[in-house]
């Protein structure tokens, strides 16, 4: 889903950010969104981790913004991705592999 790859972009980006002269790209500007579906499609074991983090994010998104995590400003991204830690503690280490 477009939406899915949009969203799992930006937590890249927030993860990895870009260099803050610009000149080196964040995770999510470099692609590796498309990387980690691989790794979801390879490996079965990572779709209920990579899905189900994805899923409980924008739900907790939604509660701030009913456009979900796109429509967030990027302070607001941090803060439900930093909420989402609290609840789910292998979502974003999972990505980090």
């Amino acid at each position: 889903m477009a939406d899915d790859k949009n969203i799992l972009t930006l937590i890249l980006d927030e993860l990895i950010p870009p260099s803050g002269d610009g000149r080196l790209p964040g995770a999510g500007d470099l692609g590796v969104a498309a990387d980690v579906e691989a790794a979801v499609e390879a490996t079965s074991a990572l779709a209920p981790v990579i899905q189900g983090g994805v899923v409980a994010l924008e739900r907790l998104s939604r509660a701030r913004d009913a456009g979900g995590f796109l429509a967030l400003s990027r302070s607001e991204r941090v803060a439900v991705l930093r909420e989402l830690e609290g609840t789910d503690p292998v979502f974003v280490p999972t990505l980090m592999m």
